[in-house]
């Protein structure tokens, strides 16, 4: 959090990048012709921040400009994180086209120099081809190689990006289900929106409700950045009537809040580990009678894993 509150603070930073990294030897000298031979301080211009990495929440996405091999300044998508024994914040990678398309880039290229099929020599020699946009895949990679290496060193080198691929699929598939939760997010705060339009048509008796409602919206918002952060996604319920809410409840050995609904349908929250303060239980009370969603918490990749078992983590207003 430390680190995210000052990439989202500062616009003028420096970054350290590590001479044995990923970052040093395959991103910037393929990408950008630069390559250092110790650990170096480069100076990031104008920057601004994106968003936190969807597969590893302590990494963080910003754009920001710095000096190129001929002392240009150049744009780039960096990823930051920090390091131990490191006081500055630490480059990952950084990248300069579609994200997909560079991260299957990355992976094949970290195999293979692993391995010892290519240097950061190699790809500072392909940096001219990379520009060019000869050599922007790692189909184009792995073309330029069959020019240079044997025979038996390209067989090798077949098992090495299969495995690379694979990686870089699913590092994709979790970054795919990160951009439909976030797809999500914007359809509930869309339809929240429209519901806030019609009722600012209404007359001003309604403005408070309008206000509640963009309320809840935020509120929403701040749950999903939150479950992220725990490597899990926000699940809505249909919107019901709350006809009660039930509070002390022993619910599976636990005592819940348990809220009942028109279609007699009920959710259940363990109060000791989801509400010890009562807030939600609260919030609950004073929607009764109202049409309102629930919220469940599922983790990555295992959808319903709660929501399907009726529990509850929040309460929101509907209409």
């Amino acid at each position: 959090m430390v680190l995210e509150s000052q990439l989202k603070s500062l616009n003028n930073f420096q970054v350290l990048v590590i001479a044995q990294d990923h970052a040093n030897c395959d991103s910037l000298p393929l990408r950008y012709g630069l390559h250092f031979e110790h650990d170096t301080l480069i100076d990031l211009t104008q920057a601004r921040y994106l968003y936190a990495d969807y597969q590893y929440p302590d990494r963080h996405h910003i754009e920001a400009r710095f000096q190129d091999e001929g002392g240009q300044l150049t744009v780039g998508h960096f990823v930051i994180g920090s390091k131990r024994d490191f006081a500055e914040p630490v480059v990952i990678t950084v990248w300069r086209g579609d994200v997909s398309t560079e991260m299957r880039l990355s992976e094949v290229m970290i195999a293979l120099r692993k391995r010892g099929f290519i240097t950061p020599q190699t790809l500072l020699g392909l940096h001219p081809l990379y520009v060019a946009g000869k050599v922007s895949t790692s189909a184009d990679l792995i073309e330029q190689l069959t020019r240079q290496l044997s025979a038996e060193k390209l067989s090798a080198m077949s098992t090495e990006v299969m495995a690379a691929n694979e990686k870089a699929d699913q590092a994709l598939a979790v970054l795919e289900a990160a951009y439909k939760r976030a797809e999500n997010a914007e359809n509930v705060a869309l339809e929240a929106s429209y519901i806030v339009d019609d009722l600012e048509s209404q007359n001003g008796v309604l403005s408070g409700r309008v206000d509640e409602l963009e309320a809840e919206v935020e509120r929403y918002k701040a749950e999903q950045a939150e479950a992220a952060r725990e490597r899990s996604e926000v699940t809505l319920s249909s919107p019901d009537t709350l006809v009660d809410v039930r509070e002390k409840q022993m619910y599976r050995g636990s005592s819940c809040t348990i809220l009942l609904f028109a279609d007699g349908s009920t959710r259940h929250m363990k109060t000791s580990t989801f509400d010890p303060s009562g807030e939600v239980t609260s919030k609950a009370k004073s929607l009764k009678g109202r049409r309102i969603r629930t919220s469940c918490w599922d983790p990555i990749g295992q959808p319903g894993k709660w929501s399907r078992q009726g529990y509850f983590r929040n309460v929101y207003a509907y209409e």
